[in-house]
């Protein structure tokens, strides 16, 4: 029993390997394709990670060693957090942000309303503040309960049909 939870935790390991390797390409997929023209216009060019523990835990310069990078993730954070932290986003100067947030709002049981009316609040904001910055908005990751105690412990609506109705909501922004 205690092999069989030693491979399905390397298993888990691997797979959220692969998620946030898929994520760091499509980001430079994204830099790449669509900041083409505007590098000539922006000088000091700040790519700003913006959210809750996930973003916390990327270990970003590691990825983006030649760029002007900033991880601004905070733990517990939810969508009401993130436009409190506005300002400070700002003083990065940032060309494109990217965003991951949610995860804390379905666990709080925040209302699928609120969480999608904070982050189109979110994206106003950066749209106002920074005109010329690309926004970029990650879904909310999937879960999986065989992960261990912790999953177990999440209220019901925390679930992955919850997470794909949001994503959903989210996509259409």
């Amino acid at each position: 029993m205690e092999r069989i939870n030693k491979i399905k935790k390397i298993v888990i390991i691997i797979l959220a390997i692969i998620l946030i390797l898929i994520t760091l390409v499509s980001i430079i997929l994204c830099i790449y394709s669509k900041n083409k023209l505007k590098r000539a216009k922006i000088q000091d060019e700040n790519i700003v990670f913006f959210g809750d523990s996930i973003i916390k835990g990327y270990n970003v310069k590691e990825f983006f060693e030649d760029n002007h990078v900033v991880n601004d993730g905070v733990g517990g954070n939810k969508t009401i957090d993130l436009i409190e932290r506005l300002e400070g986003l700002y003083d990065y100067n940032p060309s494109l942000v990217i965003i991951l947030i949610g995860t804390n709002d379905i666990n709080a049981n925040i209302s699928d309303e609120n969480i999608i009316n904070n982050i189109e609040k979110i994206i106003d904001g950066i749209r106002n503040e920074r005109k010329n910055a690309y926004i970029y908005i990650q879904s909310i990751y999937p879960i999986n309960k065989e992960m261990g105690d912790f999953f177990n412990n999440l209220p019901s609506e925390y679930n992955n049909k919850h997470i794909i109705k949001v994503n959903k909501l989210i996509k259409q922004l």
